[in-house]
């Protein structure tokens, strides 16, 4: 089996060359290359062989013998036998120059538009089958290469490959057949492409028959002897099999070579001529034959060696694949999917021209109330309109083939098809041989025979698809037997396609004799009737001449009935010149002869054609009168020997730009063109044959027309205009400013012709020319630059105003003079010579010296410019003047000046000199300036950063016994005390807790003054940083009595964590040291472009001219919080900071006596940001009875201090002052604890992070925490990738409590999960 991308890309591959071929044609056909078009006809007929040629025939043979050769003999008997029969047909086609069969048939029958759709509809309904077909049979071949054999019959869709070939053909289709519209709906370049798919699909179709012969077996006859060892095979093949079915078969495979709308096509619209049909009758019968050749020798080895439940349709694939040809099998596929897409690309460009010309398009001018689209339009719509045609063409044939196509062999759908396409047949061939055919018959019959076939054909297909019930085929409807579908009226026995075949034809013929011998014909219709089905010749054959000459006619006879045709004027004058010439009697009473008889036919033969001349003498020279039949006979020979000018004219008429309209001598109009339609819009009713031109004029003057005046004034001078038969020629200004030009004609023998131009736009070309040369004599009159424009014969064309004041004289007096003549034979003779270069093409350019009024010399710089042609010649030259006298007067003085140029030179040298020495000193000064500054620049950086230093260092020293003291004050507030004592820890506390705030606010500050900290922007959840704040401060809420809330928030926010943690903690610590009762409320809102977040509180409020100094240093508005504690009016000067090196906004809003918020402006992001952190627990209370603490610090105050605090909440405390120590201290005491709190900087070098991994590498995983005074982002950064939690100095009792828990409790969660 084949890859199916294979399948797919060869297929698409073999698109694109087909496209490329068709390009090609077209190409070729518009510049005119030679094509060898009767072999190109020849193999486009083979469009006939379609994917049931290609693989159903061989099916049908494997079923039904020798039936197969129906589908062959039809079209060869058709070009063999009855030759004359396409022949007819292509040429009544030509004649008529129809665009299709419905166009074909509509004609016929009196060009009715009713008939066309009627026949445009069922060709769509027959065609819809067939199509399927197609479809049915590339996906079945894709999906049998592809291995995708055994779905079910119809697919999924989302599985079905017919839905992709549908598409994939619907493109290739738009790009064949609507790339452009064609007035005779020829393709070239789509034929020639069929022409190609027709050799490729013999060629695959003969190496696969080839190879069944000669490489499976051993020549024919060993082929032969084994099928004759078959009994199956021989039983198929019994000539008993061929009856009645047969022959019908074969009578629908000839119609269907007619009839089909895409054959019809090929053979009648994209012939090119007499040759192209005669090389067709004996190369297509030639070409179906060497397809015959080989359908039964594939049958025969695919019945051999099918396996169980092989499709026959599929034998040319299956044969090769079963012999490990997939090479073969792919040729195989290629030639089937080019039988199936030529067919369907024709067939789609078929119908949807028919439908488009039949159905749509009149339905879109009856809309328009009769009125085409513009030229500009049309082309376009109609390509629009056939694009969308094709779409749902295809579309319907893909829910035909779901409906229909996926059930029964290929010959039974293509079968079908043709009952469908054969009944045009009735209409088309007795229309061709019977003049009594009529419209109305020829519908009755068409609509009877389709019904019938749609009952007795396409309802039974439709019931095997399990759509309705099988019931209608066994019962009939509703139970009643004798309307059977395939038993009507009781007749049973009879296959069910010839039954089909025998009603719908048989009822479409009988109804179309028995309605066109009961209907009136109109006129059209019968004129149409003899066009198509022959007319009598009227000629007077030599033969007869002599025997009609014997008759009574004379001179005189002759005279009038020549008078009676071309006028009695001119037939008097060609009578009485023909006469004198031969020296005879003109007395009216002579007998005529022969040559006189001669003459009278060939002046008759001037006005009305050779055939009619002839038909008229002949009833004058029998001594009758004109009968009707005669005058049918002049009509039809005349018609046919004026058609092409008639239709010339007509085409003429229709296609100029001017509107047309011609009247009579009787000033009655008697013919217009659409453009005179479209110009003046009449009513309807008022534009038709006979209409006085009187109305028309009256209609339009009421209307304002024709200009002010009296309607009946108007009218009567207008006819007296037209009545006076002279030419005239008038313009027209409409109320729309619309300009029309009028230009009136005489005709010969009287009446005039008017042709209406629209100059609408002449009119602005000329107005704007106008304004253009006024604004280019504006342009050149106010420059001052001499200019004229000289042409070649030396003559002045156009002159400035400057060009006429230079040569004193008025410009009209001598434009178009010579050069010589106005300037002067000196003047000339001094410019002659470039005025020849500037003739010969180049450009001059040279000073002239000249005189003013005034005798005062003036300098201009002259030059010529040559003015070229289109095809290169010079026209003449652009002469230019420029006024040059101040540029020379001024080189004049620069000339006196430059004696005495060498000593200011050197003054000015010495000058310069003095100014360089001054210079060069200001420039040293300014470096030295430079230095000292950059110099100073530098040392306040290095104090800045030397100051930075000392503030880290100093706040770390002293953070660490701020550290010890607020441990061991902690401890003493779990003891028991008096009243007194108390309230000193307290204060203690509190002072300790003070002096720790105003050590970290100096750093921070100093950091951001000096640049030592810079935020680091990333995106990260909100819900972090709010729900961390949460547990941190929900403590100390629950401590002072306070009602702390905060609203949920996960946006993902772009800020530097840390900064924007900090700001928050300064609003709630604020918010929290002034709060006496009440609430504090954090959350956040949404505004533009990023989210607030606010902290709320009700405390005593900041008036508002104090808001601003809030964020000072050092500025506090309130001396005590509610604790009695002092703020040091840092925080906020911090927050301020922080929010400008974010970028982000910090406000303030208060109310006294009612509270504040403080709020921070940070922008979201729209990329969704998973939150960091689990939710926070509720650790307050947390049980540490018993746990044991390894205290690790090289302070031995801190380490009693710690001891003293975690002994207080019942912890069991191991100390140790650096590694090593802790190491032995858990040797010692024999167990390990369950948390080791660390301080970073220890003695030695030694670090806490290094203590924390001895111990996890001596007893495994154990939790921890880094205790540090060092508030860098480095350290924090190493401490969480080690996996540690990091605890600032000095440590809060309540933050170490809930890390401790929240330590214990994670290592609780893992204990339990392993």
């Amino acid at each position: 089996m084949l890859q199916s991308w294979v399948l797919a890309v060869v297929a698409l591959a073999y698109g694109l060359l087909l496209f490329g071929v068709a390009w090609l044609g077209d190409r070729w056909q518009r510049t005119g290359r030679w094509l060898p078009t009767p072999v190109v006809f020849s193999l486009a007929l083979g469009i006939y062989c379609t994917s049931w040629t290609f693989y159903g025939a061989v099916g049908r043979a494997a079923s039904n013998g020798w039936d197969y050769l129906t589908i062959y003999l039809g079209p060869i008997i058709a070009f063999l036998v009855l030759y004359k029969l396409p022949a007819r047909i292509v040429d009544i086609g030509k004649r008529q120059r129809v665009t299709s069969i419905a166009d074909f048939i509509a004609a016929r029958y009196g060009k009715s538009q009713g008939l066309a759709f009627l026949v445009s509809v069922v060709a769509l309904i027959a065609v819809l089958p067939y199509i399927a077909l197609q479809l049915r049979a590339v996906s079945r071949s894709y999906e049998l290469l592809a291995d995708r054999g055994g779905s079910a019959p119809v697919a999924g869709i989302a599985e079905d490959t017919a839905l992709l070939v549908a598409a994939v053909l619907a493109v290739f289709t738009i790009l064949f057949g609507t790339r452009e519209v064609d007035q005779t709906e020829r393709h070239p370049g789509m034929v020639l492409a069929v022409a190609a798919e027709s050799a490729v699909k013999l060629l695959a179709f003969s190496a696969v028959g080839l190879f069944v012969v000669f490489g499976m077996f051993d020549g024919p006859s060993e082929l032969l002897g084994a099928a004759r060892q078959n009994s199956e095979i021989m039983e198929v093949y019994s000539a008993a099999n061929l009856g009645a079915p047969f022959l019908v078969h074969t009578m629908l495979a000839l119609l269907a070579i007619l009839c089909l709308p895409r054959q019809f096509h090929v053979m009648v619209v994209e012939n090119s001529g007499p040759r192209d049909l005669a090389a067709a009758r004996w190369i297509f019968p030639a070409y179906l034959a060497l397809f015959t050749i080989f359908v039964a020798p594939i049958a025969v080895a695919g019945m051999l060696t099918a396996g169980a439940g092989q499709d026959a349709d599929l034998f040319v694939l299956t044969v090769p694949l079963s012999q490990g040809r997939d090479g073969l099998a792919l040729l195989g596929f290629v030639g089937g999917f080019s039988a199936a897409t030529a067919m369907v690309i024709v067939a789609t460009v078929t119908c949807s021209t028919m439908l488009c010309n039949e159905v749509v398009m009149p339905a879109i001018i009856r809309l328009r109330g009769g009125r085409l689209p513009s030229a500009s339009v049309l082309p376009r719509l109609l390509i629009f309109i056939r694009r969308v045609l094709i779409i749902i063409i295809l579309l319907l044939a893909w829910l035909c083939f779901r409906l229909i196509g996926a059930y029964g062999a290929l010959a039974s759908i293509g079968l079908l098809s043709f009952v469908a396409a054969a009944q045009f047949a009735p209409s088309l061939l007795l229309g061709l041989y019977w003049k009594g055919a009529t419209r109305q018959g020829a519908l009755a019959g068409l609509a009877s025979g389709f019904s019938l076939w749609a009952y007795t054909l396409l309802l039974p297909a439709i019931v095997r698809t399990g759509w309705l019930p099988e019931s209608i085929l066994a019962d009939g409807p509703l139970g009643i037997s004798w309307l059977r579908p395939y038993a009507l009226f009781g007749i049973e026995g009879i296959e069910p396609v010839t039954h089909g075949t025998l009603w719908s034809l048989g009822v479409n013929v009988a109804v179309l004799v028995w309605v066109s011998r009961h209907a009136h014909a109109g006129l059209l219709e019968r004129r149409q009737a003899g066009v198509f089905a022959g007319e009598a010749d009227g000629r007077i054959e030599t033969g007869h001449r002599e025997d009609l000459l014997r008759g009574s006619a004379t001179i005189g006879d002759l005279r009038v009935l020549a008078e009676r045709f071309v006028g009695v004027a001119k037939a008097q004058a060609a009578f009485a010149q023909h006469l004198t010439e031969r020296r005879l009697d003109p007395s009216d009473a002579n007998r005529a002869d022969r040559q006189t008889v001669d003459f009278t036919e060939r002046l008759l033969s001037g006005a009305m054609g050779a055939a009619a001349a002839r038909t008229v003498l002949g009833s004058t020279l029998r001594g009758r009168e004109l009968q009707i039949e005669d005058v049918a006979d002049i009509v039809g020979s005349a018609s046919e020997a004026s058609r092409f000018n008639r239709d010339l004219l007509e085409t003429t008429l229709e296609n100029v730009a001017e509107g047309i309209s011609v009247v009579d001598a009787d000033m009655r109009l008697v013919a217009w063109n659409r453009r005179y339609m479209e110009l003046f819009a009449y009513p309807p009713g008022l534009l038709r044959i006979g209409t006085p031109v009187e109305a028309l004029v009256r209609y339009n003057a009421r209307l304002g027309r024709c200009g002010p005046g009296d309607v009946e004034e108007i009218v009567a001078r207008r006819l007296e205009y037209m009545r006076s038969g002279g030419s005239h020629v008038f313009q027209r200004v409409r109320d729309d400013g619309t300009v029309l030009e009028l230009r009136q004609n005489p005709l010969p023998g009287g009446g005039l012709v008017t042709s209406f131009s629209d100059i609408t736009e002449h009119k602005r070309t000329e107005a704007a020319l106008r304004e253009r040369e006024r604004d280019i004599r504006i342009y050149t009159d106010n420059v001052p630059v001499l200019i004229a424009y000289i042409d070649k014969d030396l003559r002045f064309r156009f002159v400035n105003r400057a060009y006429e004041q230079s040569v004193d004289a008025d410009g009209g007096s001598f434009i178009g003079r010579r050069v010589d003549e106005v300037l002067g034979r000196q003047r000339f003779l001094a410019r002659e010579a470039h005025m020849e270069k500037a003739l010969a093409g180049e450009v001059q350019r040279f000073e002239v010296e000249t005189s003013d009024a005034g005798a005062t010399t003036r300098y201009a710089e002259a030059s010529y410019i040559p003015d070229r042609a289109p095809d290169g010649t010079v026209k003449g030259f652009y002469a230019l003047f420029h006024d040059v006298t101040g540029r020379r007067l001024a080189e004049q003085a620069l000339k006196e000046a430059y004696d005495t140029l060498e000593q200011r030179v050197e003054d000015r040298t010495r000058e310069l000199s003095v100014l360089n020495e001054r210079l060069r000193r200001e420039n040293e000064l300014r470096r030295d300036i430079e230095i000292a500054l950059r110099e100073a620049s530098e040392a306040a950086h290095e104090a800045n950063q030397s100051k930075t230093r000392f503030l880290a260092a100093a706040s770390h020293d002293l953070l660490q016994p701020l550290n010890a003291a607020r441990l061991f004050t902690s401890a003493l507030s779990q003891r028991s005390h008096d009243d007194r004592t108390e309230r000193a820890i307290q204060r203690v506390d509190s002072s300790l807790q003070a002096a720790e705030e105003l050590l970290t606010a100096l750093l921070d500050i100093s950091k951001l003054d000096a640049g030592a900290i810079e935020p680091k922007v990333t995106r990260f959840n909100l819900r972090e940083v709010l729900e961390a704040l949460a547990m941190e401060f929900g403590a100390l809420a629950e401590e002072r009595g306070l009602r702390f809330e905060t609203v949920p928030c996960s946006l993902g926010v772009v800020s530097d964590r840390r900064f924007l943690r900090r700001i928050l903690q300064n609003f709630l610590s604020n918010a929290f040291r002034y709060t006496r009762e009440g609430r504090v409320l954090m959350g956040c809102r949404r505004v533009a472009g990023g989210v607030r977040i606010e902290v709320w509180d009700t405390g005593p409020g900041i008036p508002e001219e104090h808001q601003e100094q809030v964020f000072e240093e050092f500025q506090r508005l309130h001396r005590l919080d509610e604790t009695g504690e002092k703020g040091l009016g840092l925080g906020l000067a911090i927050v301020q900071r922080m929010g400008k090196a974010l970028e982000h906004p910090v406000t303030v809003r208060s109310w006294v006596g009612r509270g504040s918020v403080f709020s921070v402006q940070v922008p979201v992001t729209e990329k969704p940001v998973a939150s960091g952190v689990a939710r926070p627990r509720n650790l307050a209370g947390s049980d540490l009875q018993g746990v044991v603490v390894l205290c690790v610090d090289n302070q031995d105050d801190i380490l009693d201090g710690m001891v003293d605090l975690l002994s207080g909440w019942g912890c069991e405390v191991m100390t140790a002052p650096g590694t090593g120590d802790a190491v032995q201290v858990i040797e010692d005491a024999g167990r390990v604890p369950d948390l080791v709190l660390a301080d970073y900087h220890l003695d030695g070098g030694d670090t806490g992070l290094a203590t924390l991994s001895a111990v996890r590498e001596r007893h495994g995983e154990i939790r921890g925490a880094v205790i540090t005074a060092d508030h860098s982002e480095e350290l924090r950064t190493l401490v969480r990738s080690a996996g540690y939690t990091l605890l600032k100095k000095p440590v809060r009792p309540a933050a170490l409590r809930a890390i401790m828990s929240q330590l214990l409790s994670a290592r609780a969660v893992r204990t339990s999960a392993s």
